[in-house]
């Protein structure tokens, strides 16, 4: 889920995927709604293409707090029994300037090759123990991101930024997978 800043502020975009088997798009779109328990009926229903994948979207108007939104669905065919979807909760007032990045985002769905699903390496979490003379900084400098590694490091396993580490603590430490 992306919660919405700036012009989006207020919107969300939910972004997940499901089992589409014997169904069509159509029908599997018609199922994430009612799953969504989205009281009103989906309008505006189309189908289309996205990278060349069978997709629909829809969309309803609907008031939640006293506050007007449109909710709009995109779903897309993926292969032969999955399928993935957008759903997106925009204030009413916003929509209209945020619609197109909205359609950006969804357009933005694509397959990948083999080869480029092969060259993907996920993080995971180690647990390191310290040793005599490791700070904060030096533990840190391995956490597997290019920015704020500190303030993640930190955050991760509860610590703050200026406290002294005991050798022998245990820490967790994002690192990538082997």
């Amino acid at each position: 889920m992306a919660r919405g800043t700036g012009p989006a502020e207020g919107g969300v975009i939910i972004f997940s995927g499901a089992s589409m088997k014997d169904m069509t798009i159509s029908q599997y779109g018609n199922e994430i709604w009612k799953t969504y328990k989205i009281e009103n009926a989906i309008e505006g229903v189309q189908t289309m293409k996205v990278n060349g994948m069978d997709a629909m979207t829809g969309f309803t108007n609907m008031t939640m707090d006293n506050k007007d939104y449109v909710v709009r669905l995109v779903a897309i065919h993926h292969s032969a029994n999955s399928a993935y979807h957008f759903l997106m909760l925009t204030p009413q007032a916003k929509y209209q300037p945020v619609s197109e990045g909205l359609q950006r985002a969804s357009y933005s769905f694509n397959k990948i090759t083999q080869s480029e699903a092969d060259q993907i390496k996920g993080r995971e979490i180690k647990i390191v123990t310290v040793q005599s003379g490791d700070t904060i900084q030096s533990i840190a400098r391995y956490m597997a991101f290019d920015d704020y590694k500190v303030e993640r490091f930190t955050a991760l396993n509860g610590l703050s930024q200026n406290q002294t580490l005991r050798a022998g603590q245990k820490l967790k430490l994002v690192v990538m997978e082997d």
